[in-house]
């Protein structure tokens, strides 16, 4: 009777341990959940940032233009008037 009762102890011991093994892995993949949730938050940040960037450009490429565009204008104005004088 005392082997049986030992074989059940240890059975015990061991069903508990794994019981706890589950749960740290429980927690372990809830954990992993996490950080790929803030993960994919960050991610979509720098993607927003991203395209805030290229957007400015743009426009800072635009102004660029308008702005030669106007320079080519009033050097075409200059050269006018120095051939009218």
């Amino acid at each position: 009777m005392a082997a049986i009762s030992s074989i059940s102890s240890t059975n015990l011991s061991a069903i508990r341990q794994a019981q706890a093994n589950v749960a740290n892995a429980d927690e372990y993949a809830r954990s992993l959940q996490s950080m790929s949730r803030e993960a994919e938050r960050a991610l979509n940040q720098a993607q927003a940032n991203a395209d805030s960037i290229a957007a400015e450009s743009d426009q800072a490429q635009a102004a660029a233009v308008r702005a030669r565009q106007r320079l080519a204008a009033i050097g075409g104005i200059g050269g006018f008037i120095d051939t009218m004088a």
